[in-house]
């Protein structure tokens, strides 16, 4: 299967941790999945995959009912878990858990937020949805809506990179990308001018 990617749109809160928590975001679902398709062009995908977060999801089912394609939910395909940090001010963390908050900065790509769990746990957990749908979904295009975290570790096991260096990669909002490694189109899908949505 070809497996393509896209990110919800931006959020429209600063400062403030969220995985898992859902945010108020810049751009509509409606508006943002006619973007979408529009830049999907003449791709077509037989099915749709969404992390059940609200930002992504909601995008998923617009998109797939313009394209008039099933869309499913799963919860590996979730942002990763920050646990008992989740929705709260960066700075008002830092006040609170400062030693912990100090740690975490200095070893973030390890260490996990309190209660919550490590980028490698959410790499797995992306792995294992991905190994499950090959054979499903055999010769399909499928468009996953989800988040930066599940992108990065999608086009490190897709494509056979090291999910250190996608963690400093970009993943722009709503940019559908193809992770198919025999594909010209993924470079210049990778490299789509995105203007700003405000």
């Amino acid at each position: 299967m070809a497996i393509w990617t896209c990110r919800h749109a931006p959020a429209a809160v600063e400062g403030i941790c969220y995985g898992r928590s859902n945010v108020p975001l810049k751009v509509a679902a409606v508006p943002a999945a006619e973007l979408v398709v529009e830049r999907l062009g003449d791709a077509k995908m037989q099915a749709i995959w969404a992390s059940p977060l609200a930002r992504a999801r909601d995008l998923a089912e617009a998109v797939a009912h313009r394209l008039g394609v099933p869309f499913q939910v799963d919860a590996r395909l979730s942002e990763i878990d920050f646990g008992l940090w989740e929705g709260l001010p960066f700075a008002e963390i830092e006040r609170r858990d400062h030693a912990r908050f100090v740690r975490w900065q200095a070893e973030w790509e390890f260490l996990p937020a309190p209660g919550g769990e490590s980028l490698h746990q959410m790499q797995d957990r992306v792995e294992a949805w991905y190994k499950g749908r090959q054979s499903e979904l055999d010769g399909a295009n499928v468009l996953v809506v989800s988040h930066a975290g599940v992108i990065r570790a999608l086009r490190a096991h897709v494509l056979g990179t090291l999910f250190e260096e996608e963690l400093r990669s970009d993943v722009p909002h709503l940019v559908p990308e193809c992770l198919d490694a025999n594909r010209i189109a993924i470079g210049s899908l990778r490299r789509i001018s995105t203007k700003p949505f405000v």
